[in-house]
């Protein structure tokens, strides 16, 4: 119990899937205006990624 189920995948994938998928945050340095423009990055909330490794992927 008090599990979610939760995966890193390319956002194309899942946006395909429509109302299917939550995505929760992008892995990028600054939102993705015209593609995903409600979906905050992980540095937006208050999450530190490795800017090295950004990429056009989330958290769903």
């Amino acid at each position: 119990g008090s599990q979610v189920m939760a995966g890193f995948n390319n956002l194309s994938d899942a946006y395909r899937q429509g109302s299917k998928i939550k995505i929760l945050a992008v892995a990028d340095n600054q939102r993705e205006e015209s593609f995903l423009p409600d979906v905050p990055t992980f540095k937006e909330q208050g999450i530190d990624i490795d800017d090295s490794s950004v990429n056009f992927r989330g958290i769903m």
